[in-house]
């Protein structure tokens, strides 16, 4: 994958409202790409990294960030944490086929439970949609309750912060055999249906 199709997914897990401009751009550090967003990080090794940007944090713009980016490398430790089978990760990625796509932006929190773990519809999507455009499939890793999930493959580690946030009834929230089996042509009409009474 060139750095033309890699750079506009990374910046969808940058931050772009301007509550951390530390984090608005894609550090370039010994051979990998990191964007994050505060609520998920993308880690990125590329092979045909430019040493020219070394240390450098660039925008969308192509502006250097002149803000420290955060110490993130103790996110990406392993150490303690449990791995979920593959069949498993599958089966989290189809969810996401059966099952809206909440917006932060809006408030709009679509959630979905792993292994009691409440995660946002919008940072998942975003994860899959990465390891998908580098055509590696990845594994996951759980460790305590408010420990960042860590999901990884064999050129890129993605660590996406549990839902802290108290969920309430405009919520959608689903867990993985819910969204498994979930018909959403019929959950969207029955919801059109009810709006139209």
């Amino acid at each position: 994958m060139d750095l033309q199709m890699l750079y506009p997914i990374l910046y969808k897990f940058t931050n772009q409202d301007g509550k951390y401009p530390q984090l608005s751009g894609v550090l370039h550090e010994d051979g990998f790409l990191t964007a994050s967003s505060a609520f998920i990080l993308a880690h990125v090794h590329y092979e045909e990294y430019d040493f020219d940007n070394e240390g450098l944090s660039i925008d969308k713009e192509g502006k250097t960030v002149n803000r420290i980016f955060p110490n993130f490398k103790p996110l990406l430790d392993l150490t303690g944490m449990d791995e979920l089978r593959d069949d498993y990760v599958v089966r989290v990625k189809y969810c996401l086929h059966n099952i809206p796509i909440g917006s932060r932006k809006y408030n709009d929190f679509v959630i979905l439970t792993v292994e009691g773990f409440n995660l946002h519809t919008f940072e998942l999507s975003r994860a899959f949609e990465l390891f998908e455009s580098i055509g590696e499939m990845p594994t996951m890793h759980f460790g305590y309750s408010l420990r960042p999930i860590v999901m990884q493959s064999k050129s890129c580690t993605v660590v996406i912060r549990p839902e802290l946030k108290n969920l309430d009834s405009e919520d959608l929230i689903f867990t993985v055999d819910q969204a498994i089996r979930i018909d959403l042509p019929k959950l969207l009409f029955n919801d059109y249906k009810a709006q139209n009474q």
